[in-house]
Parts: C-alpha cells; sequence; structure tokens
C-alpha cells in the first residue's frame, strides 16, 4: 500500500537551516522558516 501524496498549501511553512557567506567562510545562524509561492 502506498502513501496518497497530500497538496501543498501555499501558507506552508518548512524548517530549513539558515547559513550566511561572509569572507568565503560559512557561519550557521540557526534554524528559520520560509514558504515559497508559484505564479505563471
Amino acid at each position: 500500500m502506498m502513501a496518497q501524496s497530500v497538496p501543498h498549501q501555499s501558507t506552508d511553512k518548512k524548517r530549513v537551516k539558515v547559513y550566511e557567506l561572509r569572507n568565503n567562510d560559512w557561519f550557521d545562524r540557526g534554524t528559520g522558516f520560509c514558504t515559497a509561492a508559484f505564479t505563471q
């Protein structure tokens, strides 16, 4: 039995790791949330 896909809501927030690039070095800035919207 396969799981059914759930349609994504535009208000869904995704948890992401945030890094900052300074002088060719990456700095861990913690965890954040992002959203995306697709328009045509």
